[in-house]
């Protein structure tokens, strides 16, 4: 059952696809303009997380 708690953006295609590539290519190595832009998504997802549980904890 989807309950939509959260943002669909929060699973982003771009993440997916740097997932899948680190997953199943022999050598990836991800350069670090795209580091950055996974860290500030990861960092975005943990902010949104941290709400969500702050409000079912009220």
């Amino acid at each position: 059952m989807k309950t939509e708690v959260l943002d669909r953006k929060l699973a982003t295609e771009e993440s997916s696809l740097c997932r899948e590539k680190s997953d199943y290519d022999d050598f990836y190595v991800a350069g670090r303009e795209e580091a950055e832009v996974q860290l500030k998504n990861a960092e975005y997802f943990v902010q949104k997380i941290e709400e969500y549980v702050s409000l079912i904890n009220e």
